[in-house]
């Protein structure tokens, strides 16, 4: 990796951070991100549309649109997961969990449902993620 990605990588890092501090923080998690995905998805809207209109207009196949509908059902129940669990837990508890549990979902859809193989490695590293191994 480039040394010159660093700053951008801790940038990002910190913007998560600080995301989740005020999804915290605010009365009503669930509607703070509600609104941000809104946010996000009317600020960004221009630059696809004009992306699309540029590159011809192409049609998404039955699969894409598949997958993007089954990508926000999930977006969605982790959003609810998430503001539930700020809600009742301490930032310092759910922050982490919440980080550490995706790597180990992908790596199971990875295992379970595409039928990859872990390299021995791969395993400590999903083991130490989860914090069952110290490394």
């Amino acid at each position: 990796m480039p040394l010159s990605v660093l700053p951008l990588l801790l940038l990002a890092a910190f913007c998560h951070a600080a995301w989740n501090a005020l999804l915290k923080e605010s009365g009503n998690p669930l509607l703070l991100a509600a609104r941000a995905v809104a946010w996000g998805t009317m600020l960004s809207f221009p630059f696809v549309a004009a992306a699309w209109l540029l590159h011809g207009r192409p049609g998404l196949p039955a699969a894409a649109w598949a997958l993007a509908l089954i990508s926000s059902a999930a977006e969605l129940v982790y959003f609810i997961f998430l503001s539930t669990a700020y809600q009742r837990g301490d930032l310092s508890v759910v922050y982490p969990l919440a980080r550490g549990t995706a790597p180990v979902l992908a790596v199971l859809v990875g295992v379970i449902l595409l039928g990859e193989r872990l390299h021995p490695y791969a395993v400590v590293g999903i083991l130490d993620e989860v914090r069952l191994v110290d490394a």
